[in-house]
Formats: C-alpha cells, structure tokens, sequence
C-alpha cells in the first residue's frame, strides 16, 4: 500500500517540477518531507501490531449501548470452561487460541477497548443471565442459536456454518448390519445417545431419534469413550467439534464413524443482550465483512493444529 501510494505522490512531484519549473533539488527536498509524512500516517493509521485499525470514537453521537463499553475501556467475552476444542484451546505457553479467542479479540480491538475474557461458566446457557445483566458484554463460545434462546437474546449472523453430525460405534454398526444407512434404525430403535450438558443438541436429538435416552455429560473426551467402549450408541453435535478430535486422535476413526446430517445446518452465533441493539448492529459489521468460516476450512485448521501448524 505504501509503495502505490509513494508511486502516486512521485508522479504528482514530477509534474509539479515540470509546470512551476522549480529545480531537481527543491523537488528532492519535497520528496523527503513527503516520505517523512507519509511514514507517520502509516504509523497512525497501519498499526503494525494489528490488522484492525485502533479508532478513536466522537462519544457524543455513539449510541448509549456501545458507549458503555467505550468508556469502561473493557469488552468481556463470556466462554466455557470446558476441554480444548477447535474454538478454544491452550498454547504451550499457556494462552489460548483458536475460533471464539480470535474474533473476540478482533471485535475488542475494532472497539477499541481492552479484551477480559470470563471463562468459568458450565454451559451456554449459564451465561445467559449474566449476559441480560451486562455481567458480560457477549457470548462468544462456540454458541449455537435455538427458539428458546432468542426469547432471552440477540443472535448475531453465523460466524461458521457447519451441520449436525453423529459419532457411532463402528462395532455396532457391523453388528446390526447398519454400515450403510444407520439413522434410519437409530429412529426407529431404543437407543443412548450423548450430548454436551444443557446444550441446544439434547431437543435436536429428541426430534430426530424420537425413541433415544438422551445423555447429558460436561466432557466431550468422556462422550467419545463412551462411544468407543460401546455404552453410548452415539455422540451428537456439530461437524466441526468432531473434526477437531479425528485430528487430535487419529486413531478415533478405527474405531467409530461420523455421519452428517446433509439437510441441517448448524449454524454458530454471537450472544448479545437485547437491550443493546446497536452492539448487534455493531458485531453483525464486523461477522459479514468476514469470511464465515466453513467445515472445509475447520478440518484444514484442526489439521495444522495437530501437524504443528500455524494455530491463529
């Protein structure tokens, strides 16, 4: 960007030379202080530490919800405290990466305010509360929108879209001859399926497996073992979870087999409470100036996480 803008100042010094008829010197000198400027506006407006440009807001025409943020000077992103998964996962140094932990820190720097993120809640909906009473500015984790939610709060537009999925035992499926087509037997059969504790997947898997005892269990390692050791039938939940565990064990897939659900679509929101309509407003800008993250995308980053791969 620089150089194209440093070509067109040059171009415009040359022509200036050639109509006032000042000397090769005296341009050279315009040259030098118009490098110099041009160096200090990259500075101001490029911050090299950040792809975001850090703003500087006019607090009299910010609407009311977003200068409560702006002023304290804090965003505060409520999370799970739960097992690494793509979303969130620790670094050796003991920081966090992944989905969640980077748009919530791109959201904060667009702001222009200090990222906190509070990650000692259980479930999703164990923030909603704290969210209604601006305890947290935004849920950020991993949050999959539901009727039942909206009636509590604002869903922003997906961030990643992926589909249902279900993790099956494959000593199961030879034994009941299911390899091929196994959902339409797990409809029709008595059968335990697993889900994440007081996630939206426990009314998901009643509507499709209408006769399932559904299991409610706060570890997703423990929904895995469960399936691999045959006393779950299956693990439910979105596509782009259980990519992130065929790349952390790669030995999973000699054991179980995940088939997709091609007519859903799982789609991954921003909580925001509903009396702030201007931050929706405000996240919704930033979520469709970017690419919303696809499957595709999710199992090449599970993928580097595992081979040693960039994990930003």
């Amino acid at each position: 960007m620089k150089k194209k803008m440093l070509l067109a100042i040059t171009s415009i010094i040359v022509s200036l030379v050639t109509l006032s008829g000042c000397t090769l010197e005296q341009a050279k000198t315009v040259l030098t202080e118009t490098n110099e400027a041009l160096a200090k506006t990259e500075n101001d407006y490029f911050p090299k530490e950040s792809g975001i440009e850090t703003p500087e807001w006019d607090m009299e025409r910010v609407p009311q919800d977003l200068a409560e943020i702006m002023q304290t000077g804090v965003l505060v992103v409520g999370m799970r405290e739960c097992e690494d998964n793509i979303f969130a996962y620790h670094n050796e140094d003991g920081s966090y990466s992944g989905i969640d932990i980077n748009i919530a820190k791109d959201i904060a720097k667009s702001l222009g305010v200090t990222l906190k993120i509070k990650r000692d809640y259980a479930t999703v909906n164990d923030m909603i509360p704290d969210l209604m009473d601006h305890k947290i500015d935004l849920i950020i984790s991993n949050m999959t929108i539901s009727p039942e939610r909206v009636c509590y709060i604002y869903a922003s537009s997906p961030y990643v879209q992926s589909k249902y999925s279900l993790m099956l035992n494959k000593s199961k499926l030879v034994r009941y001859e299911i390899e091929n087509n196994p959902l339409d037997f797990l409809r029709n059969h008595k059968t335990n399926i697993g889900v994440p504790m007081g996630s939206v997947y426990v009314n998901i898997v009643k509507e499709h497996f209408p006769k399932a005892n559904v299991i409610e269990m706060d570890s997703r390692e423990e929904l895995i073992q469960q399936v691999k050791e045959g006393k779950l039938s299956g693990y439910f939940e979105d596509t782009a979870m259980h990519m992130y565990f065929y790349a952390k064990d790669p030995e999973l897939s000699l054991k179980t087999k995940v088939f997709e659900f091609d007519d859903t679509s799982d789609d991954i929101c921003i909580g925001i409470a509903l009396d702030r309509p201007s931050l929706l407003e405000f996240v919704n800008a930033y979520v469709n100036t970017t690419n919303t993250i696809t499957e595709s995308e999710i199992n090449s980053m599970c993928k580097a996480i595992f081979a040693g791969g960039e994990n930003d």
